[in-house]
């Protein structure tokens, strides 16, 4: 039965099945989702009185999401302004996953894992690969120091002040948007620790952070293809030079 199926598959027909399908999708995302200038999450939880209400819904960080799939029609660029923005997006550790000017930003909350503001690599990573497709997909070429400057920011997240106030390189799941502090670690040890929250490190080395993607094909521009490799750096006038070492084929 399994060869039987195999056999039948015509390949052709099956990506035309799905190309029609996700051109449906992304016209749905482009239609549905961009309420007031922005890709909006609707959430269907008990903070809502109706499934995807439009009675209150902020400006989110997953907003910038669709740019990594290059969804979006030319003309939606100006929203990559509001992550240097220290009024909306931009704190002191990184963007936040919830606009700041929002009354519900950082609202209470008895759990680790928090969307309403926290900073999360995992969703940085996803907004500085959006910006890279701006950048280079849409050629929104004045965004390129916003990138750097994003990127650098990012990169001093990387590490965790521990009591004696020494500093170790760290990457985790959640860090505070004011101060260097990974807060899903706090909460965890201040709860001594629940077996039903997953082992006492669960958080440590947050690979899906994709920080060195975003430095070896964002910043310096490697990208292989069917054609070989291909160099496009995202860099500031103002660098010099940049180097990377160590990169094999």
């Amino acid at each position: 039965m399994a060869y039987f199926c195999a056999h039948k598959l015509n390949k052709p027909e099956i990506e035309e099945k799905f190309t029609r399908k996700a051109d449906r999708l992304k016209e749905l995302i482009n239609q549905k989702l961009w309420k007031n200038g922005f890709y909006r999450a609707f959430h269907y939880n008990e903070d809502y009185n109706d499934a995807f209400s439009e009675k209150h819904i902020p400006m989110e960080e997953i907003g910038y999401i669709p740019r990594m799939f290059n969804i979006p029609p030319k003309g939606r660029e100006k929203v990559f302004n509001y992550l240097c923005d220290t009024e909306i997006f931009n704190a002191s550790t990184g963007i936040t996953t919830a606009d700041m000017r929002d009354k519900r930003f950082m609202y209470e909350a008895d759990h680790e894992c928090l969307w309403n503001g926290y900073v999360w690599p995992f969703a940085t990573s996803q907004t500085l690969k959006a910006m890279i497709n701006v950048i280079r997909n849409y050629g929104v070429e004045n965004l390129r120091d916003s990138f750097a400057v994003l990127l650098l920011q990012y990169a001093k997240c990387h590490r965790k002040i521990n009591a004696d106030g020494s500093k170790v390189m760290w990457i985790d799941e959640v860090i505070h948007p004011f101060r260097q502090e990974w807060t899903s670690v706090t909460y965890l040890k201040e709860h001594n620790y629940p077996k039903h929250m997953g082992p006492k490190g669960r958080g440590k080395d947050y690979n899906h952070s994709t920080f060195c993607d975003l430095v070896i094909s964002g910043i310096c521009g490697i990208e292989a293809n069917e054609d070989g490799i291909e160099v496009n750096p995202i860099v500031p006038e103002s660098w010099d030079y940049f180097r990377l070492n160590k990169l094999y084929g």
